[in-house]
């Protein structure tokens, strides 16, 4: 455990002031919460500063987002930069696993790689879409939009952050001791 002796602190005016004025309102909103009896912060339980062994403590992320695209966009995909797209540099270091999904899409890796990245599957959307085959432009909607969670949950994004604070919770929860406690 760290040896932390007194509160951690900061200048608040020493932050920019985008990120200042979100601190303050995460802040702020926090006296609400900690005002009621149930979920006030508990000693042992919620302080990452108590080593207790065997005792995990509960998770409060803060998550600073500006301006970053939650899911990325196709045009960002499809961009470059210089080399090969950016979707093209995410598959080079998944290739397996973007094998598994094309094949889940009944394509090849190779076939999906380059119906998106070269526009096709927007076009092909359209097409249905202006057609009246409303079923098939969904079909290829549902499928550029699983192309770009696929992408996004393997770059540096902030699905990918949120999905692992999530699966943390999902992980803490299955933890018999855990499970059976009424603090989860």
């Amino acid at each position: 455990c760290p040896n932390i002796k007194g509160p951690t602190s900061f200048n608040i005016e020493d932050i920019a002031p985008a990120v200042r004025g979100r601190l303050i309102f995460f802040t702020s909103s926090l006296r609400g919460l900690l005002s009621n009896t149930d979920h006030r912060i508990q000693p042992g339980r919620d302080t990452l500063m108590d080593c207790i062994p065997g005792g995990i403590p509960t998770l409060t992320q803060v998550i600073p987002v500006f301006s970053e695209q939650v899911i990325l966009r196709e045009a960002f995909l499809r961009g470059s930069d210089g080399r090969s797209s950016h979707l093209g540099f995410l598959i080079s270091q998944a290739e397996q696993e973007w094998s598994n999904f094309a094949q889940k899409q009944r394509f090849t890796g190779q076939e999906l790689f380059r119906a998106f990245d070269s526009g096709d599957l927007r076009e092909w959307a359209n097409c249905a879409k202006d057609g009246g085959r409303e079923d098939l432009a969904q079909e290829l909607e549902n499928l550029i939009l699983n192309v770009r969670l696929w992408a996004s949950s393997r770059s540096q994004s902030v699905a990918r952050t949120v999905a692992g604070a999530l699966r943390y919770h999902e992980a803490i929860s299955i933890i018999p001791c855990v499970s059976n406690s009424k603090n989860v």
